[in-house]
């Protein structure tokens, strides 16, 4: 009886893992707390809180990812994220997927043919994300800068109605210019 040595091999690196988890648990934090933002008047600005640490943990999650691009001499390399577009591997692949398991799993290392296009775009989205929510997070914080510390300069008829509150502040300076800020 012939008996097999099986040896054991790491394939994705401590750091890409680490990207890996960061990237899927911020994730799933910014769905909950987006959701709750847009459903729970009476939890979202602490749901806004959250989600903006969410984001903040998402976008570090995001640029150890890209550091690892660089870095890795493995697997998480960028070369390997270029997809070759082997059509032949591909089909197999969705043939394995469409009979349930009862194809022929075609043999493939690290990166599965059929979603290695995916990945790519993923990544190109997710950075999307982190910088669209990072520009939205400044304008925020700026305009609620502005509102806190310019009172002192602003005319007499400007109101602000729940000044040092955790609520929205809906700041007017005149009937013509209307800003509004939130914490």
């Amino acid at each position: 009886m012939k008996t097999e040595t099986l040896h054991r091999r790491e394939i994705w690196s401590k750091w890409l893992r680490l990207s890996h988890w960061t990237l899927a648990l911020s994730t799933l934090a910014l769905m909950a707390t987006g959701w709750l933002i847009h459903h729970t008047p009476s939890v979202a600005q602490a749901a806004a809180d959250w989600h903006y640490i969410a984001g903040s943990i998402f976008t570090l999650g995001l640029a150890l990812r890209i550091w690892v691009l660089f870095s890795d001499k493995r697997m998480g390399h960028w070369r390997f994220l270029l997809p070759d577009l082997e059509p032949k591997k591909m089909l197999q692949m969705l043939k394995f997927y469409l009979s349930f398991g009862k194809a022929t799993l075609p043999r493939w290392y690290a990166h599965n043919p059929l979603w290695l296009p995916i990945y790519l775009v993923l990544l190109l989205l997710m950075v999307l994300a982190a910088f669209t929510g990072t520009c939205k997070a400044l304008i925020r914080s700026s305009l609620a800068f502005i509102c806190r510390h310019c009172m002192l300069a602003l005319p007499r008829s400007f109101h602000c109605s729940s000044w040092g509150t955790s609520s929205p502040c809906s700041c007017t300076i005149s009937k013509a210019v209307a800003t509004t800020c939130q914490r």
